[in-house]
């Protein structure tokens, strides 16, 4: 992607005194001189709403929501795709995900590293809670649920079907065990699950606050140097906000749909969701070769990973950021079903994930806009009479378009556009092209009060 690689032999933790005020660590440290940042090794929290486990076969309506049966018509998967599985653990032995478990034939169970890769007998993953070779679940069966969300063994006459069909699955147990005391707060296990070769990584959980530096520096490693899909959970806040690992850039942020495509009561919604995909009572695997019915994004993010996984199989030749617009915009649009979506009008991403139009659209372009920048031409202090400027690069990455066209609209009424249509019409796929000479324009209408949060939104179509 012409990015610089991520160098984590340059990023440290420090352990310090509780007693100390965690700023002023942070502050002291910075005014060395020689740090890009400090910050905190932030904790997470796994994403799911346990619910009722007595529920019934029902909890897989979301394969036929997803249109995955017609899908697997085209493209049941391929064993050479791996799907990795940040959790808690998996029920490794479960009748239902044992066969589709991504197994190392490299480094068989005998106390020796014959792959010489720093991990003795990693033959059915890892757990870098504990650096050992058993990601068995134990205080949670998160991880097994979360595992056959996405990639339980299909078409075996055994328990439930997956999108992942006949994908398979590295377990990585990572952060989310009570049992465990390591300092791991899951991206040791995102890092790991890149590092071993997965096509995509799931991470059914999260948290609120700011961004990280290093967490974003962890997922530039999975995508833009492994080639990694990253698909998140977008939470479970039932509000309006970004949450992270799901709000970073190149993760695809999932939120929670019900049976009738409306959005689940208890999933958080943003700006940064990139896509839906059911995850209300959702029947999958648990521990001790059972099953039962969990509601979370937690388990929206593992149905859309399963599906990223018969994307990558379909077309093997697209990369993880090609792989992952391909799913986004062949959604469905469940904003104006008679759910009341409209509430929460781009706030739910493109749409209700449909594999099949994942694995059969090859004519969709995938246009995304990168690197937009504001100014006013002056101190950049937006007030009242300002002439706002927008410019931004936009980065076709699937089929070449016909007649682009991008337009600026806002639906404050404290703002003015100009005529706003950028019109770049052809555009190759891989190309990237920008609107420097021809800038959006927005006027700050008079009377706007100061702190006025304004949404703006563009608009490409073709």
């Amino acid at each position: 992607y012409g990015k610089h690689k991520v160098d984590f032999s340059l990023v440290y933790q420090l352990t310090f005194d509780p007693s100390r005020d965690l700023n002023s660590v942070i502050q002291t440290m910075m005014s060395s001189g020689v740090l890009v940042y400090a910050e905190p090794l932030y904790v997470h929290q796994m994403s799911f709403n346990p619910n009722d486990p007595s529920a019934n076969l029902t909890g897989q309506y979301a394969l036929t929501k997803i249109n995955a049966y017609n899908a697997w018509n085209v493209e049941q998967g391929d064993t050479n795709v791996v799907i990795g599985i940040v959790d808690s653990g998996t029920d490794w032995d479960h009748p239902d995900l044992q066969a589709n478990v991504a197994y190392n034939w490299n480094d068989p169970i005998n106390g020796v590293d014959d792959d010489n890769d720093g991990y003795i007998d990693n033959f059915r993953g890892w757990d870098v809670s504990e650096n050992d070779n058993d990601p068995m679940v134990v205080n949670s069966d998160h991880g097994s649920h979360v595992s056959g969300c996405a990639d339980a063994v299909t078409n075996n006459g055994v328990g439930v079907a997956s999108p992942g069909f006949r994908c398979r699955f590295l377990p990585v147990k990572s952060c989310l065990d009570a049992s465990t005391t390591s300092i791991d707060n899951g991206y040791d296990g995102v890092y790991y699950a890149a590092d071993h070769g997965c096509d995509v990584i799931n991470c059914s959980w999260g948290r609120g606050g700011g961004p990280s530096q290093f967490e974003q520096d962890v997922i530039n490693f999975a995508v833009l140097d492994h080639d990694a899909v990253m698909v998140a959970a977008a939470g479970n806040t039932s509000s309006e906000e970004a949450d992270y690992p799901p709000a970073y850039t190149n993760v695809v942020s999932v939120a929670a749909t019900s049976s009738n495509d409306a959005k689940a009561g208890f999933s958080t919604y943003d700006f940064s969701v990139d896509v839906c995909a059911p995850g209300n009572q959702i029947y999958a695997t648990v521990y001790n070769d059972t099953y039962t019915s969990y509601s979370g994004t937690s388990m929206a993010s593992p149905i859309a990973a399963g599906g990223v996984g018969l994307i990558r199989s379909r077309f093997p030749s697209m990369n993880a950021l090609q792989a992952a617009e391909q799913l986004r915009i062949t959604c469905d649009n469940i904003y104006n079903t008679p759910t009341s979506n409209s509430a929460y009008r781009d706030k739910l991403g493109k749409g209700r994930i449909n594999l099949y139009k994942a694995v059969t659209d090859t004519t969709s372009p995938g246009v995304v806009v990168e690197n937009l920048t504001t100014s006013d031409n002056n101190d950049n202090v937006f007030i009242a009479g300002d002439t706002l400027q927008f410019q931004a690069l936009f980065h076709n990455l699937l089929r070449p378009t016909t007649n682009l066209t991008c337009t600026l609209t806002t639906s404050s009424t404290n703002i003015t556009i100009l005529p706003a249509t950028y019109n770049p019409g052809a555009v190759n796929s891989g190309d990237t092209i920008s609107n420097f000479s021809l800038p959006f324009r927005a006027i700050i209408n008079a009377g706007t009060p100061l702190n006025t949060v304004v949404p703006f939104k563009i608009t490409m179509y073709d």
